[in-house]
């Protein structure tokens, strides 16, 4: 039988990819190929027979294929357990008819239209015998498949779970690491934790050499990491940016007078902005955060600015210390610079 193929797993539970198949088998899916490539057909063409024949010759021995099945694939799937249930296979019907049934079987869970075309080479009989098989053994089999050959220790699949502590007042996430062996690493830790975890690894993997890393390392997994590093800092970077300017507002004159924030707001449409009148700041950081994502104005004698920027303006207009207006003012021009450049991409 070939060697199993790899699963790839996602960020959020364990997936499974398409198991690997004998007798280089190609693996399209009938979805990118309505029939059958012509390698499939020979590869059928030359296995069936051989199963046949035996079934043909042994009918017999039908029973004991199905005690070798239940006995092998009864329990968790290992990285031993198609080995071993290759092995025994063969020893009851033969290397080239125990390769056709289970790799049509493991093959034909994931293909419909393989598993059809392999089935229908079969006398009655034995279709409707192989088609039991399928139902009761298909899914364990093209499981077993998948983690046959792979590193016991490896990571099979996560499970994760993120929770907020109401009176911790902290984020934990608990990841469940799934080995190919069945075992089962549990973790529980804060998002900077993880975070750190990440950066360790990604340290580990710069560790290699340069071939063993061209070698071993899909371009396509470094360029999705960088994606999601780059989406991840630019949420962590603008929360930051958007902290620092509350605190700065926080310290303007009379910013605890509802007046002052509401002259703030001078030339921009606040009728449909959500405040907080009797907590300045839960008002300042919910004026903050709602015009960070508002599009320029498109009315009035400052359409075309930006909501945030004209807040700023205003802030400065009545903001008294130097050393404040400042760094107002500089983070008011980056803002800026930030936009434009948002426009210009």
């Amino acid at each position: 039988m070939g060697s199993p193929h790899t699963i790839q797993p996602s960020n959020s539970a364990e997936t499974a990819s398409q198991p690997a198949v004998a007798a280089e088998l190609p693996t399209n899916s009938p979805a990118e190929s309505p029939q059958l490539p012509d390698e499939k057909l020979a590869w059928l063409d030359s296995f069936v027979p051989s199963l046949k024949s035996f079934l043909d010759q042994e009918p017999e021995q039908r029973e004991s294929v199905e005690r070798i099945l239940d006995q092998y694939l009864i329990g968790p799937p290992n990285v031993d357990t198609l080995n071993r249930l290759v092995s025994a296979t063969k020893l009851v019907m033969g290397d080239s008819a125990a390769e056709c049934l289970l790799t049509g079987l493991a093959r034909g869970f994931d293909d419909p239209e393989f598993f059809e075309k392999f089935v229908n080479r079969l006398d009655d009989e034995i279709r409707a015998w192989v088609r039991l098989l399928m139902a009761l053994y298909g899914n364990r089999l093209r499981e077993n498949w998948m983690i046959g050959g792979e590193q016991p220790e490896d990571w099979r699949g996560i499970n994760q779970e993120i929770n907020y502590g109401l009176y911790s007042d902290r984020w934990l996430i608990k990841l469940d690491i799934l080995k190919y062996s069945g075992d089962k690493a549990h973790l529980e830790m804060q998002p900077g934790s993880l975070a750190n975890l990440v950066a360790t690894l990604l340290s580990t993997l710069q560790e290699l050499p340069p071939g063993a890393a061209v070698s071993s390392i899909d371009i396509n997994t470094l360029t999705d990491i960088r994606t999601r590093c780059d989406a991840l800092l630019t949420v962590v970077s603008d929360r930051l940016w958007r902290q620092q300017l509350v605190e700065i507002m926080m310290k303007a004159p009379d910013v605890e007078q509802v007046k002052t924030r509401a002259r703030w707001l001078t030339g921009i449409p606040a009728a449909d902005l959500t405040r907080h009148a009797g907590n300045a700041l839960d008002d300042v950081t919910e004026i903050v955060d709602q015009l960070a994502v508002m599009d320029p104005l498109d009315s009035g004698s400052l359409a075309g600015e930006r909501p945030l920027l004209i807040l700023l303006d205003n802030v400065l207009s009545s903001m008294k210390s130097p050393d404040l207006a400042k760094e107002l003012q500089i983070m008011r021009d980056d803002l800026e610079q930030r936009y434009r450049t948002e426009s210009e991409a």
